[in-house]
């Protein structure tokens, strides 16, 4: 808005008591600064970005996301409700804000919101966290507004053409840098926003820059390409934010990090940390750019990371040769047609791998690092909208999404690459994408043989209680379809079904006058099966293999006990190799064991089933199986099957001495720096490696 003239103002300042009143009783201070210093406050009216432009605006939000926010906002606010000291009324917000929120549906502040808010407005440093989907981003977004308010009605030059930012907020994706944009704008259409990021044009950006700006959201590179390009000053911000503080403060983001809050050299500077995890290294780093003694306010608790209780966790075996398929099924069990699903792959080649995969029959988008701006910001409007309902993607949207999502699955645990430890913050962050704001949601992990001890140290770190299933079987995935597509032909207005009344009768006739053969030959149709469903082992979901159980009913020392008992009683050649049984484990009650055969194998295998009450196929679930212990993995994997001269022998673990070789395989590499030997192990596990490192 343009400044006011001397003829305006005594109108001003009567709309402004106007609107002091409209409050009555109020009388926080807050609330008259934004009487005194909103109208009037912007400088010069902004310039109308060209089209060309338009991407360094952040976009006003459609009717249909603000739709979608009410229903995501919904169940918390029905909560606040009940708790009245959460409500609006009882926080120094000015009119204007209190009137932005409740057009968005939002009548009290979440928690976070409410215990950070006075001490973020009368200037204290911050550290806060609470868990992923509870309303951070408006935590310090609302005080932040209002100091800006404060700042721009007591200083002149803060309206003026070609202002620096007042407040800087830095975010480690384009996705939440937009986010948070969108959050802002969302509480204040009057502050002056920019939002800067890797691959739009730059162009824009500075123009808009030199008219002038009260907010500046953006990624660490961008940033800093601005703060060299000298179309950047960040000396006249009080008040930065670090959102999602446990990625910005990451050893990668730590030199840019350095460099741009160094700018930040305002006496008033006000410092904020916001995230999901806090990492004890986090603390130990922030009073690098922080004021000695931050408040914190952690609503996660003594716990070092905890995923949220609204979602339900998820832990299903998949063998890498099925792994597309089990995610497709994974998508049709616990989604369905038409909610939205996020599947996160660890690299960029895994999700174009899926995305191209015939085995997935859902029409889905592809997100990564290597997608060009323009496509990623549609791929993600199309998403909003309920257009594309499956995005594949790394990472890069873990963070920032704000769309309700109704099921996250992961391709595999996330694990740390040089280490090999679980990485349960990211676990955290991923699964944090759906449960949101109250609503349920559910993560599904696959994991193979190799991977349930580090989903077992996710389950433990976080505290939360995974449920450890089978991968949706055929028959479960043809019940639900099958539900699903009579259910619809339920609902069919009658003159529409009259259009197919003769093929219908035609249909019937066909067979014989038996109408449930006549509607399940339709429903088989509707539903895309022409064919039984293949057989598909619960334990590590791969078809053609059947799941059996082996209860001895006593105590069972180990597996060779078991292949012992198997070798008595299974027909000749059964157990004679890897490829008949494969994949056993103990039971949790130490009374058994499960394990995978051919399902070429169970025609041979009835008579024994039939005399033996101890084994017996699984059909529905499997029993609880034993934990295992677990062994970080080594960097660049451990050693292969052994046999003959060491074919498929991986590298050794990195650090260990001499590394495991596989039958033959390399050994690894020593402390030292030296490459040991070839590994000894032959027939079984490779040996470790002969010789020592040098």
């Amino acid at each position: 808005m343009p400044p006011a003239d001397e003829g305006t103002k005594e109108r001003k300042r009567a709309k402004a008591e106007k609107r002091a009143l409209a409050t009555e009783g109020e009388a926080r201070p807050s609330k008259k600064r934004k009487a005194d210093g909103a109208d009037g406050a912007d400088g010069p009216a902004k310039p109308a970005p060209a089209a060309a432009g338009a991407e360094a605006r952040v976009t006003r939000r459609s009717s249909h996301d603000k739709d979608k926010e009410r229903e995501l906002r919904g169940d918390l606010a029905d909560d606040a409700r009940g708790d009245p000291a959460l409500a609006l009324e009882n926080f120094r917000l000015s009119v204007d804000t209190v009137k932005a929120l409740r057009a968005r549906g939002v009548v009290a502040l979440f928690p976070i919101q409410a215990a950070t808010f006075d001490m973020i407005l009368d200037g204290a440093d911050l550290i806060g966290r609470a868990r992923t989907g509870m309303g951070k981003t408006l935590a310090f977004a609302l005080p932040m507004v209002e100091r800006i308010y404060k700042v721009k009605g007591d200083d002149a030059s803060a309206r003026a053409r070609g202002r620096g930012p007042l407040a800087l907020v830095m975010a480690p994706t384009r996705e939440l840098a937009q986010q948070v944009g969108r959050e802002v704008e969302g509480i204040s259409p009057t502050v002056t926003l920019l939002c800067v990021y890797g691959g739009a044009p730059m162009g824009p950006q500075v123009s808009a820059l030199r008219a002038g700006i009260d907010v500046l959201v953006g990624t660490p590179g961008r940033i800093k390409d601005h703060m060299e390009r000298e179309t950047l000053k960040l000396t006249s911000v009080r008040f930065a934010t670090l959102d999602e503080a446990d990625q910005m403060l990451d050893m990668g983001f730590a030199d840019d990090m350095s460099a741009i809050l160094g700018s930040c050299t305002h006496a008033e500077r006000q410092t904020c940390l916001f995230s999901a995890t806090m990492p004890a290294w986090v603390r130990d780093v922030a009073p690098k750019y922080m004021r000695p003694n931050p408040k914190v306010v952690d609503l996660v608790g003594d716990v070092a990371v905890k995923a949220s209780e609204d979602v339900r966790h998820v832990a299903i075996p998949s063998h890498w040769s099925t792994r597309a398929s089990t995610i497709n099924d994974v998508i049709s069990m616990y989604a369905g047609p038409s909610a939205r699903a996020i599947v996160f792959c660890e690299t960029k080649a895994e999700c174009d791998d899926l995305i191209t995969s015939d085995a997935l029959k859902y029409d889905a988008k592809a997100l990564h690092g290597d997608i060009p701006q323009a496509t990623r910001e549609k791929t993600m409007a199309a998403f909003r909208s309920g257009k594309v309902r499956v995005l594949i993607a790394t990472d890069v949207a873990a963070r920032g999404l704000d769309v309700k999502i109704d099921l996250v699955v992961q391709n595999k645990p996330p694990i740390k690459k040089m280490s090999g430890k679980p990485e349960v913050e990211t676990y955290v962050h991923r699964s944090g994408r759906t449960g949101r704001a109250g609503k349920k949601g559910v993560c599904v992990t696959l994991f193979g043989p190799r991977d349930r001890p580090i989903l077992q140290q996710i389950e433990k770190q976080t505290k939360n209680t995974f449920e450890w299933l089978a991968a949706p079987n055929p028959k479960s995935l043809l019940k639900t379809a099958s539900e699903t597509a009579a259910t619809d032909a339920a609902a069919v207005d009658a003159s529409v079904a009259a259009l197919f009344a003769r093929a219908a009768q035609s249909l019937l006739d066909a067979k014989h006058g038996d109408a449930v053969a006549a509607i399940s030959a339709a429903l088989a149709v509707a539903t895309g099966t022409s064919e039984a469903p293949q057989t598909r082992s619960l334990l590590s979901n791969s078809d053609g293999y059947v799941t059996l159980h082996a209860s001895m009913g006593k105590d069972v020392p180990n597996t060779s006990y078991v292949w012992g008992a198997l070798r008595r009683v299974l027909p000749e050649g059964t157990t004679d190799g890897t490829d008949n049984v494969r994949g056993m484990q103990l039971t949790a009650d130490g009374r058994g064991a499960v394990f995978d055969v051919k399902e070429s194998f169970l025609e041979q295998l009835r008579a024994t089933l039939d005399k033996r009450d101890w084994l017996h196929v699984c059909d529905e679930a499997l029993p609880k199986l034993v934990e295992r212990d677990f062994e970080p993995r080594p960097f660049g994997g451990g050693g292969g099957r052994g046999g003959g001269r060491g074919g498929g022998g991986g590298r050794g673990g990195f650090g260990s001495p001499g590394g495991r070789g596989g039958g033959g395989g390399r050994g690894g590499f020593s402390p030292s720096g030296g490459r040991g030997g070839g590994g000894r192990g032959g027939g079984g596990r490779g040996g470790r490696g002969s010789f020592r490192g040098r």
